[in-house]
């Protein structure tokens, strides 16, 4: 379920990501986010037979062309917004708007996703589900090492690497000062893992929960459907007092993080990101402009 979290937040955050330079790349969360959710909540854990696999694909395609054709060009103009942005200082206020842009966005793309699911959940079994329970909780006990098990040193470096990789995948390499200064930004963090798994547990019992009522019958397309696209875009819902007062915390010191990083940037590093970012604008320009198939 770690994935299936993590797509949503990271659409959410998606053009506040290129500023900070740690997510996923615009094009792939812009163009495959859905799919990949489908593809996460289907053929990664449902253990799918042949058919249900040929649905699948049916699906993930039909995605990619409603995103392709109604929302590409949007993406790129967005994109090149924020890029406008970047060139200068930035505020944890600045990436805040961005942040709430990129979110109107996934919720868009979020009705469609969880109709593509309503549709296909007729064809699952309890077979399915049970599956789908049996890999949760396989990847929650990998979740557990990695994290309350791991110690606090390995956990810190873990997120220093994955945050440094990001941001040089856009802006370039970064020089031992900054590299110095991004691993303090890091360090300083907040970090709660007993209230993360909990609320993870949380949001897996519910997905849990609408795919078990899709599939004994018990919910049909309109509310399976309905009960999805809350699950993808109204994630504060159902959230304990004192995981949404961490949260908040987090997603305040996220904002400082995100500015910090757009901040330090070398005029060199920013011709980078005006490079790399101007080839993922022309992809998705070239992709909008794509015949139908």
């Amino acid at each position: 379920m770690r994935r299936f979290q993590g797509a949503f937040r990271r659409y959410a955050a998606l053009f506040a990501l290129v500023l900070l330079g740690s997510g996923c790349s615009t094009i792939n969360v812009a163009y495959t986010a859905g799919p990949t959710v489908v593809a996460f909540m289907a053929d990664g854990y449902l253990d799918l037979d042949s058919d249900q696999s040929a649905l699948l694909k049916e699906r993930i395609l039909a995605i990619r062309e409603w995103n392709r054709t109604n929302h590409m060009v949007d993406y790129a103009r967005f994109l090149g917004e924020v890029r406008g942005k970047a060139v200068g200082n930035v505020t944890p206020e600045d990436v805040a708007r961005t942040v709430a842009e990129a979110r109107k966005r996934w919720s868009v793309m979020a009705e469609q996703v969880a109709g593509e699911i309503a549709d296909m959940t007729p064809q699952l079994t309890p077979a399915n589900i049970a599956s789908l329970k049996k890999k949760i909780e396989k990847k929650n006990a990998e979740y557990v090492k990695e994290t309350l098990e791991a110690k606090p040193e390995k956990q810190r470096e873990r997120r220093f690497e994955r945050v440094k990789e990001e941001t040089e995948r856009w802006y370039g390499s970064l020089d031992d000062t900054q590299l110095e200064r991004l691993r303090g930004w890091i360090a300083a963090l907040p970090v709660n893992y007993p209230l993360a798994i909990e609320d993870r547990r949380r949001r897996q019992g519910e997905f849990v929960a609408i795919m078990e009522a899709a599939v004994t019958k018990k919910a049909d397309r309109a509310e399976t459907r309905q009960r999805l696209q809350r699950l993808l875009t109204a994630w504060e819902t159902g959230r304990s007092p004192a995981y949404q007062a961490f949260a908040a915390q987090v997603t305040a010191e996220n904002l400082k993080l995100a500015a910090n990083v757009v901040n330090m940037a070398t005029p060199a590093q920013r011709e980078t990101l005006n490079r790399r970012t101007q080839r993922w604008i022309d992809d998705m320009n070239a992709l909008a402009a794509r015949p139908a198939p």
